[in-house]
């Protein structure tokens, strides 16, 4: 029998280490000499040897589970639980002397070794391996007793001298043997970040509605670094160029994905320092439009691109997460037949931008669209839809997935 953790995710990745059957034995060893932040307990089941034992207690070790911490004052430790006959149960070690840190101690309620009296729960370790914080352990544990007695009980304990780099742990009765149960071990670290929006840039040449600049090559689309933009961020930039060609993209760049109809996105991965803006060379003074995004904590995931057409809606192509939290971006380009050629994106995408250009004769006008949705499930990311006012041949879409990290 495996156990996945209720509601577990890539925010939270619980990942499974090993399990242990009991087996008539003394004490459960655990091994904690991996990387994780958090290290957690699941027990199924325990059953002690001996009816009516005490509780069932915990030990640190320091060395690789060579030895175990058992000397009074090694522990601190506190509890509060509750049962079926006493709603308010409470203890601590005031004097940090004892030997062990006591995970189902109740003063009254015992452990039991009869049917459906095994002891359920988890435990969690804190702060293992590192030296910056002293180890905790912090533990929900429920039980029925040998008096068929239901005891709930939460356990916070540590290690009284801040002992650094706990790297392994015992389980072990208070007296007898453990007779059988299930101990399994899982790795907790922290999940990727939420991706976030940074921000959007128009380009300035040419600028926005067609108004081209009295001065600058009418061969080039210079488009501005958002705002806000920091290392690692991931840049998107689509353009559309009347021309129908795939433009030369500035250092650093690359080509995502293009279209036949002159529709193409790149993409870079920002550095410590970013110019105010890039420039894509063209090979004649057609008409060009685009637009640039930027995204955090995510790296570039599946992309795929939908040919462009005549009709409105285009359709976003589908596109695959690996991993739930990410984020589609849409982008879209198309040829204009005049101004106020405005795209939509149908909810719940959210507009990012969108741009429309000509050349320097005011003709040959081109326009640029980018739109995103965040929260994503891992799975496959279809039917999102991109519409434009304008019926002119060449409308198409790429889809971008980025992934959380």
């Amino acid at each position: 029998m495996s156990y996945v953790p209720v509601g577990s995710s890539d925010f939270s990745a619980w990942e499974f280490i090993e399990t242990v059957t009991i087996s008539s034995q003394a004490t459960v060893d655990l091994d904690l000499t991996g990387s994780y932040e958090t290290y957690v307990i699941h027990i199924d089941d325990l059953v002690p040897a001996t009816n009516a034992t005490e509780y069932l207690q915990l030990l640190f070790s320091t060395d690789a589970g060579s030895t175990f911490l058992n000397t009074a004052g090694d522990y601190d430790w506190s509890y509060f639980g509750a049962n079926t006959v006493t709603i308010d149960n409470e203890s601590t070690d005031a004097g940090a002397t004892d030997t062990e840190i006591p995970i189902s101690r109740d003063d009254a309620n015992f452990l039991g070794t009869a049917t459906a009296e095994g002891l359920n729960g988890f435990i969690y370790i804190h702060n293992a391996n590192q030296a910056t914080n002293g180890t905790m352990a912090t533990t929900a544990i429920s039980y029925t007793d040998e008096a068929d007695v239901f005891v709930t009980i939460n356990t916070r304990g540590g290690l009284a001298a801040n002992i650094d780099s706990v790297d392994a742990i015992r389980l072990l009765a208070s007296s007898g043997n453990l007779t059988s149960g299930r101990i399994s071990l899982y790795g907790v670290n922290a999940g990727p970040s939420l991706i976030e929006f940074v921000g959007a840039a128009l380009a300035t040449t040419p600028a926005d509605q067609g108004n081209a600049p009295a001065a600058g090559p009418p061969d080039e689309l210079i488009v501005p670094v958002p705002d806000g933009v920091q290392e690692n961020d991931v840049l998107l930039m689509v353009e559309r160029w009347a021309g129908n060609a795939v433009l030369t993209p500035p250092s650093g760049w690359t080509l995502l994905e293009s279209i036949a109809t002159g529709i193409a996105a790149y993409t870079k991965t920002a550095g410590a320092s970013e110019p105010s803006d890039y420039t894509w060379d063209g090979d004649n003074a057609s008409g060009r439009a685009g637009c640039m995004v930027a995204f955090r904590n995510c790296t570039l995931g599946d992309s795929d691109v939908t040919a462009g057409s005549s009709s409105s809606p285009v359709t976003v192509p589908t596109v695959t997460a690996l991993a739930n939290g990410a984020a589609l971006v849409a982008l879209s380009g198309k040829p204009l037949s005049s101004f106020a050629g405005v795209y939509a994106a149908t909810s719940p995408l959210i507009e990012a931008a969108q741009h429309e250009g000509a050349d320097n004769a005011g003709a040959n006008l081109s326009g640029s669209f980018i739109a995103y949705e965040l929260g994503f499930s891992a799975g496959d990311i279809s039917g999102k839809q991109i519409t434009h006012n304008q019926s002119v041949t060449g409308l198409g879409a790429i889809g971008v997935v980025l992934e959380p990290v």
